[in-house]
């Protein structure tokens, strides 16, 4: 024999599911909008490397360049390419300072960046899960008044049919 399934409790099950699945793609968004910001961070770290190595490349470049023109040159020309490099090891330094100020701001005002979306991605997640939980208890406690009065509402059938059944059956 089939059990008999109400299907208001079906339409329940269904809509409870639903809920639930949506419930789990909001984490879900978050978990992704998280491992976003985190291949940002990593790729900010790898611009950072990359700056400071354009700059030592161009360091050393600089440096190559005035062997060159140095070696170029005739030895009786009056070049003072020590006191060059000199001031090009302070201006590479100046940079290397300004850039090393900068990439610190910038990692401090990331941090802070980060530390803040977590805090609110936490506090949404918390709101959002106590709506779900909230709107499931609801949920459920409408669906036992609705199952409850579909099932008394069968009964009822029942007895008035039994009872037409009766009344036909002494005619």
């Amino acid at each position: 024999m089939t059990e008999y399934t109400n299907p208001v409790t079906t339409a329940f099950e269904l809509q409870r599911t639903a809920v639930e699945r949506s419930h789990e793609a909001v984490h879900t968004s978050i978990d992704a909008q998280q491992t976003g910001i985190e291949a940002m961070t990593d790729g900010l770290d790898t611009l950072e490397d990359l700056q400071f190595q354009g700059t030592e490349m161009a360091h050393s470049g600089l440096h190559a360049y005035l062997d060159a023109v140095e070696e170029a040159l005739p030895e009786s020309a009056e070049v003072d390419f020590e006191s060059v490099r000199e001031a090009a090891d302070e201006g590479f330094e100046s940079v290397e300072e300004v850039q090393d100020e900068t990439w610190e701001m910038i990692d401090e005002a990331v941090e802070e960046s980060l530390e803040a979306y977590d805090e609110a991605a936490d506090a949404y997640v918390e709101s959002v899960d106590e709506g779900f939980d909230v709107f499931l208890d609801t949920h459920e406690q409408v669906e036992e008044s609705v199952t409850e009065a579909t099932d008394q509402m069968t009964e009822a059938t029942e007895v008035a049919t039994d009872a037409v059944d009766i009344d036909v059956e002494a005619e």
